[in-house]
């Protein structure tokens, strides 16, 4: 399952309500992810380290200041603060900011400067054409996003990192953004081995490769389908013929021989510099590309893999 869903940053004290878990299910049919956090401390503080996982941002009109922050505290100031700090960020990233609130019009908290001051995004709860409009909006809004365009050119791959973890996802997403601005070097080798190294220890978490064997070298001998020494070099390991592709093996070894060699100025690193192009370093990201994708079809239908003592 490739479908991806673009994140947004959701602050709204009652998002645990039972009415506001149906607006996290209506936001999954409409094709959005709502990560949802009760305070400006905590979404402010996500936002901040994980900036591009997310394409836009949602606001109640009032919410908690601080985590720990009790009922009777929210307030709009809090949402006035997310829009000055979130627009601060413009800067590494433009964020479009939408209000979904159901204090909006007459009696209520929220009169037109509120409003005004988010250029009039703002959406009543329970009103079925304001909430059409902003599911509207807000999709045209993630799809302007290049970081979603880059996601969804790539969701194939980028989601065997929602097995891997966020800490892949963001290194394979800023390899993306090399590879779709030309800017590939002989630097992003290094980046490729990373997650090849982070790709080998969720496999030997999964029991796909057997915890003896930690090592990239071992690990793509493995892959291969020969014999693979432990570590300790007390035993040897084979895979099941057949329980992974074999070109997934030679491609594996491929791509681990590569950003082996690309390590060491010396050799592949100061041909590519040599030769002046990104030839080598695209062919490498394709190759981890396929790799990840496999991985995903791997984890999700054939989990299992058998592989003897020899």
């Amino acid at each position: 399952m490739n479908n991806y869903l673009p994140k947004v940053l959701w602050l709204d004290d009652e998002y645990e309500d039972e009415g506001m878990q149906q607006t996290i299910s209506l936001a999954e049919q409409e094709g959005i992810e709502l990560v949802p956090f009760k305070s400006l401390e905590e979404g402010l503080e996500e936002l901040k380290a994980n900036l591009d996982h997310y394409e836009a941002v949602l606001l109640d009109a009032m919410f908690f200041e601080k985590k720990d922050d009790v009922a009777t505290t929210e307030d709009t100031l809090y949402a006035l603060k997310a829009k000055q700090e979130i627009d601060r960020l413009a800067e590494n990233k433009l964020l479009e900011i939408f209000v979904l609130t159901g204090k909006v019009g007459k009696g209520h908290d929220i009169d037109n400067s509120f409003v005004k001051v988010f250029g009039g995004q703002v959406y009543r709860k329970g009103n079925m054409e304001d909430e059409d409009n902003l599911w509207r909006k807000l999709k045209a809004a993630v799809a302007r996003q290049p970081s979603a365009q880059l996601r969804y050119k790539y969701q194939s791959a980028l989601a065997a990192c929602n097995i891997i973890g966020p800490q892949a996802d963001l290194k394979v997403f800023h390899l993306l953004k090399a590879l779709d601005n030309n800017t590939l070097n002989s630097e992003h080798l290094n980046a490729i081995r990373k997650i090849v190294e982070l790709l080998i220890e969720n496999m030997i978490s999964r029991d796909i490769v057997p915890h003896q064997i930690s090592t990239m070298n071992g690990a793509a001998y493995y892959l291969l389908g020969l014999k693979a020494r432990s570590d300790d070099g007390n035993g040897s390991f084979q895979l099941k013929k057949g329980d992974i592709p074999a070109e997934v093996g030679k491609l594996f070894n491929s791509l681990v021989s590569t950003i082996q060699v690309g390590s060491h100025a010396k050799w592949l690193d100061g041909h590519i510099q040599d030769m002046g192009t990104q030839y080598w370093t695209q062919g490498a990201v394709y190759q981890l590309l396929a790799i990840l994708e496999w991985f995903n079809f791997q984890v999700r239908e054939r989990p299992q893999v058998t592989y003897y003592t020899v």
